[in-house]
């Protein structure tokens, strides 16, 4: 088992939301960081954590997608 770095954003009120990915400029792009000021912060999640939510277009870059999503 090992660790995967990733970037998600942070709000200002401390929350971390999606998307979550390995490359930071995906969330440079995006409307929460523009607009609305969110942090980008990197994290390190569990390799074997896989996320379970409907996908989305946001989901097309986290690393934790199910195989069969893909």
């Amino acid at each position: 088992m090992g660790a995967i770095k990733c970037f998600c954003l942070q709000t200002r009120q401390g929350r971390m939301i999606c998307p979550l990915t390995t490359e930071r400029g995906d969330l440079e792009r995006t409307f929460n960081y523009k607009v609305r000021g969110d942090e980008i912060i990197s994290v390190e999640i569990d390799d074997v954590f896989v996320c379970k939510e409907k996908r989305t277009e946001r989901c097309k870059h986290c690393p934790f997608k199910d195989k069969k999503d893909v």
